[in-house]
Parts: C-alpha cells; structure tokens; sequence
C-alpha cells in the first residue's frame, strides 16, 4: 500500500514520476520567476562542476595515498536528460584527471528502458587502471519511491547485463577486492535501499577486515544501517537537493537523514560518507546545486 501524504507532499514527491508536474512545476518557476527559472532549466542543468577533495582513511592497515577515485552518480539518462554531448563532455573531464579507479553510484535510467544500451556504450569510453565499478540506484529498478516497485519499466537485471557487456561492473550485496600499489582494499556494492533486496550483511561476507573497505551505496539514509565496519562510503540519490532555494532549503529531497543530501559528513571515528550530487536530474531545472564529478584522493 503507498504510503499517505498530504496534498503538498504527495505534489512533490510526484516531481521524481509525473511528466505533467514535472512540466507543470517547471513551467511555473519559468513563467513567475524568469531569469532564475531559465537559467534553472536551460543553464544550471548542464553547468558541471568539478569537486575535489581529499579524504584522509583512519584505518591502520590504511595505505592508499595517492589513490584518486572518480565518483558520478545520477545520470539519469532518459526522455528528460538525453543530452549525449552533454554526457560525452563529462566523459572527457573524466579521461582526462587520470582516475586510478571509477565508480558509479546509481539511478543510470529512468521511465524509458528503450535508452538502456545508449548510456553504457558512452560510459565504457572512461579509462581507469583498476577498473569501472557501480551500484543501483531506485531508478534503476523501476521503482520511484519507497515500498513501489516497477512503477516504471526498467529491469534491474537487463541493467546489469548491459553494463557488464560494456566492462562496468555492477555490485549487487557483493564485495571485490582490487590492489593499488601493492595495498589491497576492498569494494563493496549494495542493492538500492529501495528495492526490497538491501542486505548489507551478505555484501560483507566477501570483505577481508584487515584491509580498508569502500562501500558505494545509492542512499545517504544507509550509512547508519552497516553495522559492518567501513571506511567511506560513496552515495548520490539527493542530487544535492536539485533545487535549494537560499533560506527555505531544497524544494525535495527523497531521503530520512536530509543533512547528509550533499557533501563529505563523518559518521563515526573510523566511517565517512560523501554524497555526489550527480549529472542528471529528474525534472529539468537546477539551482544552487550544481551537477557534479567527484575527483576523491585518498590521503
């Protein structure tokens, strides 16, 4: 049963799913605010900023300086955002900084599985010594709010056959363990929260605790659900709040712990979260809250 909402919220939370709020909402910040909503819709929505940031590990058997991580998340790639200069120009940003590793933290499509081949066949152009690795997010199952899954025609597990034809790796409750520079660390992928199949504890079954462990997982609303031990974790899903207006705050964010939509927050003396804002959004229009390409370095 979908859980009730008053009128305002269950308008908002329609945003992520409805082509005629989305168009409808739009619209109406285009037409009562001008100048902000046309550079909301036709600027902010493709105005890509580079975030680095160096993330010290506080773990003892730790010794992965210098290892540079590239993160995107949140494509989103579908009738809304289908702009393939756009994705290609992120693309060259990323081939471009050297990344040792790349990872990709969900919600690839959505509404239209007729776009699924399009965005890996692009996405296998990125380059990475230790690979390109990912995890799913809520889109990527159909599914555009809690408790409601396939809502939308994409399946999960034609998702990752394509990637994997493509060489990008799709974690699913399971960890790898890759070696940068003779230092082993392990790599863990978790089914979206959202998807009835998030079980953290079948993911670390495969992690060596005496190496440190990156988690890449959709929700920021996970990080206090892996009792397992970890060093970072690596999230998008908020895309930043999309649209935070100065004073009031984001217009929606599909997420409990809304403090943690964006940024780098520690979570305990050893964990830490970073959440991507991602490069694609779900109804066309962005402010104050840029797309993003992660650049992490590891001290």
């Amino acid at each position: 049963m979908r859980p009730s909402h008053s009128p305002f919220k269950e308008y908002v939370r329609q945003l992520h799913h409805k082509k005629t709020v989305r168009a409808i909402t739009t619209a109406t910040i285009v037409v009562g605010l001008p100048v902000i909503g046309a550079y909301s819709c036709l600027l902010a929505t493709r105005r890509l900023k580079l975030e680095r940031l160096k993330i010290t590990i506080a773990n003892e058997h730790a010794d992965l300086a210098g290892l540079k991580i590239i993160q995107l998340s949140d494509l989103h790639y579908g009738p809304t955002n289908r702009n393939n200069r756009y994705f290609n120009r992120a693309i060259d940003i990323v081939n471009a900084l050297n990344p040792d590793l790349i990872v990709l933290t969900g919600d690839y499509y959505q509404w239209d599985p007729d776009y699924i081949h399009q965005l890996p066949a692009m996405l296998s152009r990125m380059r990475a010594p230790l690979g390109i690795f990912g995890c799913f997010g809520n889109h990527d199952y159909g599914s555009c709010y809690p408790g409601k899954i396939g809502n939308d025609p994409i399946d999960y597990r034609i998702v990752k056959h394509t990637f994997d034809k493509n060489n990008i790796t799709i974690l699913t409750n399971e960890t790898i363990r890759l070696q940068y520079r003779g230092q082993g660390f392990n790599l863990t992928g978790l089914h979206d929260l959202w998807s009835g199949m998030f079980d953290p504890i079948e993911a670390f079954e495969g992690v060596n605790t005496h190496f440190p462990t990156i988690v890449l997982s959709h929700n920021p609303d996970t990080a206090g659900l892996v009792e397992r031990g970890y060093d970072l974790m690596l999230s998008g899903h908020s895309h930043g709040g999309q649209v935070s207006w100065p004073l009031i705050g984001s217009l929606t964010t599909p997420m409990i712990k809304k403090h943690f939509r964006r940024g780098l927050h520690r979570i305990s003396e050893r964990k830490q979260i970073y959440v991507n804002r991602g490069l694609g959004h779900t109804f066309k229009m962005r402010f104050n809250s840029p797309p993003e390409i992660s650049l992490i370095e590891i001290g």
